[in-house]
């Protein structure tokens, strides 16, 4: 079994939901957690989703809003609708503590990103952790391209029971060699000796991969890769086990119907543009229909690279 713990959604940068699920079927990834890119506010498509697809799908949300107030509407309003989880920044999590306890009194994840060079968000975690034993934390693009050691309070969080890294953006996280980025070894070899193999979750970054004309297949083959002498239950635990047991075995959220506000559509920045693996910039409508295009590619073969559609 297979079940992606990262898998982006959102319109118009990050794809429809359909797209994510159609790769998904492609490449036999059972059941995925689709996460809102960020500042991409596509509350509609993920709570269609996890409506329409509950025994396959769990959702992550994103905050949204100028300022604290606004923040906390948002939250509210995806707590309410039935997500699984809030995607945050280390540097959220500390200006946005009314988001975050909102999370934690709600039994939900808070899947945090760029914690690695924060110690004052680690702390944070650990705290809210404690505060709330029901929730979780599961950490994206949880890589580092060198050998030092990882030192408290990180290396406190990663040893925490209801931490769970997430192997993902192979190809983004600063690597200076060409995959499976073997200078990623030692901090992956530290992080299983501190959480364990039934801690840590597969994570594709789809569509994300694709912008950097990186293949689903050479995601799932990167643990076999930059690893050696792991045992079939620890790389199964890896790819789906650990993210079935905790986010799949159980019902998902309580859900109610919600109103989103129109002042969230006002607020998005459609300007913002998408950088590609040869140096472009692409525009957001450009990257939606190229996404649709490679899906029909990828159906016909499964080993087709992105550049196949974006240099048409």
């Amino acid at each position: 079994m297979i079940v992606d713990a990262y898998c982006h959604v959102g319109l118009p940068r990050f794809g429809s939901v359909e797209n994510a699920l159609a790769v998904a079927r492609i490449f036999g990834v059972d059941r995925s957690v689709l996460v809102l890119g960020p500042m991409v506010p596509d509350f509609e498509s993920l709570f269609r989703a996890i409506r329409q697809y509950p025994d396959r799908v769990r959702g992550i949300g994103v905050p949204f809003g100028d300022n604290e107030r606004q923040q906390a509407e948002v939250a509210d309003i995806q707590v309410r609708a039935g997500i699984s989880g809030i995607r945050l920044s280390g540097d959220e999590i500390l200006k946005c503590p009314s988001v975050v306890d909102l999370f934690g009194m709600a039994g939900r994840w808070i899947y945090a990103v760029g914690l690695i060079d924060n110690p004052p968000a680690a702390e944070a975690l650990i705290d809210w952790l404690e505060r709330y034993p029901a929730s979780r934390v599961a950490a994206p693009h949880f890589l580092r391209p060198d050998t030092a050691v990882i030192e408290p309070p990180l290396a406190d969080l990663v040893k925490h029971p209801r931490f769970h890294p997430i192997f993902s953006r192979h190809g983004g996280m600063g690597s200076q060699l060409a995959y499976p980025h073997a200078d990623f070894r030692p901090w992956v070899d530290d992080v299983l000796a501190l959480s364990g193999w039934d801690q840590v979750m597969f994570g594709s970054e789809c569509p994300v991969l694709f912008w950097r004309d990186e293949t689903m297949s050479s995601c799932f083959d990167w643990i076999h890769q930059i690893t050696d002498g792991q045992k079939p239950e620890q790389i199964e635990s890896f790819l789906g086990g650990t993210a079935k047991r905790l986010l799949f075995d159980q019902p998902p959220p309580e859900r109610e119907e919600v109103e989103i506000p129109d002042w969230i559509e006002d607020g998005f920045d459609p300007s913002r543009t998408v950088p590609l693996w040869d140096g472009r910039e692409v525009s957001m409508t450009d990257i939606e229909s190229w996404q649709k295009k490679y899906v029909d590619v990828l159906k016909q073969d499964s080993g087709a690279k992105f550049s196949t559609i974006a240099h048409q």
